[in-house]
């Protein structure tokens, strides 16, 4: 949320983090509120969509130096807040909708996030991804959905996993395996590398 208390709009952004890329792209919506520091709006604004996750280590909005609260004072009591890992910072009673708790959205997001890194990569690299030796780092939501994507393409897909119940499993898929521990000396056989692993 960009700053409020010198101006007399307010603005949300919404942020998309893709961990594969470690892109960070803000979507700045136009005006949805424009209120004095006295006025609320009942009709204009219905849903605060903040960033996922939602909030920094200190429990303010993440992006922000603001915490909920704050901004609640300027939205309509009826609000519906949306965004992820809710349950870290005290929200009043409003209604809301965690998104990092809705399988549905974290299968689609990783799904999309999948797509979006290949897309990336193909703007920066001059032949296709047919034979090409590409790593995949972690075995969660995206990197399953990146693997199968580059798979479709003809890449040559290696996955490192932590756990050796990942690996067995991504040897009976058809896919190449390693154990993240080995990538020290086995990452400068790969053209491309994929990191999927959160921080």
């Amino acid at each position: 949320v960009v700053p409020y208390g010198t101006t007399s709009s307010l603005y949300i952004i919404y942020k998309v983090y893709p961990c594969i890329s470690r892109l960070q792209v803000g979507i700045l919506l136009s005006p949805v509120l424009n209120c004095g520091n006295d006025t609320k709006s009942d009709d204009l604004v219905t849903h605060l969509l903040l960033p996922i996750p939602s909030f920094d280590q200190n429990g303010y909005i993440k992006g922000s130096n603001h915490d909920l609260s704050q901004l609640l004072q300027l939205l309509p009591e009826n609000i519906c807040v949306i965004g992820g890992n809710l349950n870290h910072a005290p929200i009043p009673q409003v209604q809301i909708i965690d998104l990092l708790k809705d399988e549905a959205y974290l299968a689609k997001n990783a799904a999309l996030t999948a797509h979006c890194a290949l897309k990336a990569v193909s703007r920066h690299i001059e032949y296709t991804f047919q034979d090409l030796p590409v790593l995949v780092i972690g075995w969660g939501r995206i990197g399953k959905c990146l693997a199968r994507l580059l798979r479709l393409l003809d890449a040559n897909v290696t996955v490192a996993a932590r756990k050796e119940s990942d690996r067995a499993m991504l040897q009976a898929l058809g896919y190449r395996s390693c154990s993240i521990s080995q990538l020290s000396t086995d990452a400068s056989q790969f053209d491309l590398i994929f990191n999927t692993v959160p921080h």
